[in-house]
C-alpha cells in the first residue's frame, strides 16, 4: 500500500513539474501584439508632409481650413458621384469626419466644420491642428483605399453626404 502512495505521489510530482514547464514555455513564447500601422494618424503627425487647403486667421482669433475638390486637380468628384454622393464640400465634410474618426478622435472636440458652396470649411482656435487636418486630407487624396475606408467611417456615423 506504501509504495501504491509513493507511486502516485512521484507521478503526481512528475505531471507537476511536467505542467510548470509547458505552462512557463507557453508564456516565455508568448509575443506581444503587433501594432498595426495607422496611416491617417502618421499623417496627422507627420509636420514634413505637404497638406492640401488653405489656412487663414479670421477676425475673431480662430483659424479656418477652406478645402475645394473640386478645384484640385486629381479631384475626387466623379468618383464620390459614381457612389451616389455630391462630391462638394458636405461630402469632405463627412470624409474628414471619418478618417479623424479612424485617426485621433480628440480633434473633433477642437474643430467646427461647415460647408460654404463646394467647400468645407474647418475653424479652430488652434492652427496646428488645422494644419494636421490638411495633412490627412492630402494622404486621403493619395490612397483611395483609405479614402473608401473614411466614406465607410462617414456612413456608419451618418455623415456623409
Amino acid at each position: 500500500m506504501l509504495q501504491l502512495i509513493l507511486l502516485v505521489v512521484v507521478l503526481m510530482s512528475i505531471y507537476y513539474v511536467f505542467d510548470q514547464a509547458r505552462l512557463r514555455k507557453k508564456f516565455a513564447k508568448k509575443e506581444s501584439p503587433k501594432e498595426t500601422r495607422n496611416p491617417l494618424l502618421e499623417a496627422i503627425v507627420d509636420i514634413s508632409k505637404n497638406g492640401r487647403g488653405k489656412i487663414h486667421a479670421s477676425n475673431d482669433g480662430l483659424f479656418i481650413l477652406s478645402y475645394n475638390d473640386e478645384g484640385e486637380v486629381d479631384n475626387h468628384l466623379t468618383f464620390l458621384r459614381d457612389y451616389g454622393y455630391k462630391g462638394d464640400g458636405d461630402s469632405w465634410q463627412g470624409i474628414i469626419h471619418g478618417a479623424l474618426l479612424l485617426s485621433d478622435p480628440d480633434i473633433l472636440k477642437q474643430i467646427e466644420m461647415s460647408q460654404q458652396e463646394a467647400s468645407v470649411q474647418i475653424k479652430s482656435k488652434k492652427k496646428e491642428v488645422l494644419q494636421s487636418i490638411t495633412r490627412l486630407i492630402a494622404t486621403l487624396k493619395e490612397d483611395e483605399t483609405l479614402l473608401v475606408e473614411a466614406v465607410q467611417m462617414a456612413e456608419l456615423n451618418d455623415k456623409m453626404v
